[in-house]
Order: C-alpha cells, then structure tokens, then sequence
C-alpha cells in the first residue's frame, strides 16, 4: 500500500486516466462477519460485479487500473490493512468489530490508507463514530452534491453524472463531522457524502450503503452511464485508484515504491509515461507508445541483505533521470543518464535499507 499524501478536498480530485498501473487493491470486511451489505453480500452483487469487470476497471477499460477485490474473515490489524489501497466497511452492526480493530482501521487510514466508511443508523455507525462523525435525522431522497461540488469528480466524471442520487432503507445524515466536508446533501440540505483528511490517509463517509448497493444500482457487471448511481460508484472508485498510483509513476512492491522518469533532448523534455508489467517491473515510453525507452525492476531482498533492490535497463542514448521514492520513509533515489550517451545499466542491490 502506498502512503499518500492525500488532498482529495483540497484537489477535487484531478484525474489523470491515460497510464496503465497496478491494480488497486480493496479490502472488505466478509459477509461471514457482517451480513448482505458488504462487498461478498448477496446485496452488493452488482457493486462487485461492475468492480471487477475489466472493461471498466482493466487495461483497455474505462479506467485502466483493475480493480482486485478481498473479503477478510479475520480480524482487522494494521499488518493486515497494509496490504489494501482502500478498504470499505458497509453496514456493520455496532459491536461486531472489537475496539482494536476500530483502532487499527484508524491508524491505518492516518498511516495513508483511503476508507470508505457507511454509517446509515445509530446501530451502524461505530466506525464513523470512532474517526469523529457521528449520524443525525433520517435523509429524504434524491441527494446530490452539495453547492460548488456539482463538478466534483466523484458527481462528475469519466462514468458519467451523478446528481440525483437514490437512497434507501435505513437512510442516515451526519450530526456532526468533526473536520470532514460535506460533498453531498439529501433533498432537505442534510449531509449524506463527507470526506475527511486523515492524517495521512483519507476517509470517504456514506450515510447510506445503499447509494453504493444493488438496491441503486443498476443489475449487472455493466455501468449506465446514465444512471446516477452508477456513476457515483464508477466515478469514486476511478478517483481511488488515481490517488493510489500517480499517472506519472510506475507503482512497484505494492504501491509503496514510485518511479518516475525524467528525459530531455537537444530541443525538448518531458516525463516517461509508465507501463505496469508486474507488481515489481515495468516500462517507460518517451516518445511513442509502441517505443520503449527504460525498463525498471524493485525488489524485496530483504533476507539476502536486508535492502531493496533497484534494477533498470535503457534502449535509449537520451538525457534520463530516474527518480526512485520509498513512500514509506519518505526517501528518494536519483539516477542519471547523460545526454548522447547509451543508457547504462542500474545494478542497485543497496538502493534502499529501509526494511521490511
């Protein structure tokens, strides 16, 4: 998992969608745990379906990051949310999750992590509870964005508009959001959407699953873009999986390693767009797509001698500059290749000693 530094109010989330990276990786709590409305639940069939289908999240697809999907059984713990880009909790009975785990969720979402948190009633909120929100007077639908966020990203963007969002059910508000802002309202003006900066983290808040679930939805693995629910739930997880991989960088060892490239000739300049191979290699192409320049590998080498390893090739003779960042510390590592000279091969096995 990577650790962003996450504006996502401040930025309205300015998506860049051109560049292939690695799939974001979501975590859900089971519905052995939990009930229907999680990401496993008989009512959120076609929230997954539509997630994992590679013609809207996949190379070639609407948005090309994939998308892969994880039910966990156990109990939450950081070393486990590590693992996860974004992990949802739906509608979660209070008492399910015990104080530890309410407390690993949040030091994992300050740690950099991006939560989607519903809360829809007052026997369903001990997540939002636990990071400062708290649930209020029944919602009245249709809820759309709140002034000066009808172009937000999540309400408009690359599956279409959302803004007369249906609800349902146990249909909450927030009473009170601590420092969260408000993205949405229901029909009377009351908060149904609020997104907190975390510490380093985010947390996305839904006072109903439901504008998330099947009972919105339309049926399927296939998005309207028509429809505005669909494209709250296309629009929101197209914004994640921006913020979990720049578009300018290739994203290795789970996301915590970002490398990006740097080129410049006699009479231009630029950046390398990267091409995910593997969750450890990938490429850059300067000039042509069907081109490539720099080929990059990260390693975990951590019981041979306690470091990462950093590998790249060029088929270029251009000015390169690798620029290669641990997120986690934060710490970065340059490489330089001089202008009109055959890109030397990177053979770094003490690049990074910031095991594990």
């Amino acid at each position: 998992m990577r650790h962003p530094s996450v504006a996502l109010t401040a930025s309205l989330l300015v998506l860049s969608l051109a560049v292939p990276a690695a799939a974001l990786e979501v975590g859900s709590i089971a519905t052995s745990r939990v009930g229907d409305w999680t990401l496993d639940g008989f009512e959120m069939q076609s929230t997954r379906a539509k997630l994992e289908n590679a013609v809207n999240f996949g190379t070639g697809g609407t948005i090309p990051e994939g998308i892969d999907v994880t039910d966990v059984s156990a109990p939450l713990t950081e070393t486990l949310l590590a693992q996860f880009d974004v992990f949802f909790v739906g509608y979660v009975p209070d008492g399910t999750l015990s104080a530890a785990e309410l407390s690993a969720l949040e030091n994992w979402v300050a740690d950099g992590g991006l939560l989607i948190a519903t809360c829809d009633d007052t026997g369903h909120d001990a997540v939002c509870n636990e990071l400062g929100v708290t649930l209020g007077a029944v919602s009245v639908e249709p809820a759309g964005p709140a002034a000066g966020f009808e172009t937000h990203p999540l309400f408009d963007g690359p599956f279409g508009q959302a803004q007369a969002l249906g609800l349902f059910g146990n249909q909450g508000s927030f009473a009170a959001l601590g420092g969260a802002v408000v993205l949405a309202e229901d029909a009377g003006g009351l908060p149904v959407i609020a997104i907190d900066d975390h510490g380093e983290g985010a947390v996305l808040f839904l006072a109903d699953v439901d504008l998330i679930s099947d009972n919105n939805l339309t049926a399927g693995a296939d998005f309207d873009f028509g429809h505005d629910n669909d494209a709250l739930l296309g629009n929101l997880f197209a914004a994640l999986a921006d913020l979990a991989c720049p578009a300018d960088a290739l994203c290795l060892q789970g996301g915590r390693f970002e490398v990006r490239a740097f080129w410049e000739t006699a009479s231009d300049s630029g950046f390398g767009q990267p091409v995910q191979l593997t969750s450890d290699s990938g490429y850059f192409w300067f000039f042509d797509a069907a081109n490539i320049e720099v080929v990059a590998k990260l390693l975990a080498a951590c019981p041979v001698n306690d470091r990462f390893w950093f590998f790249a090739a060029g088929l270029t003779n251009v000015e390169v500059t690798l620029e290669v960042t641990d997120t986690s510390v934060p710490r970065t590592n340059t490489y330089f290749n001089p202008q009109g000279t055959a890109f030397q091969p990177i053979q770094d096995t003490a690049a990074f000693d910031t095991c594990p």
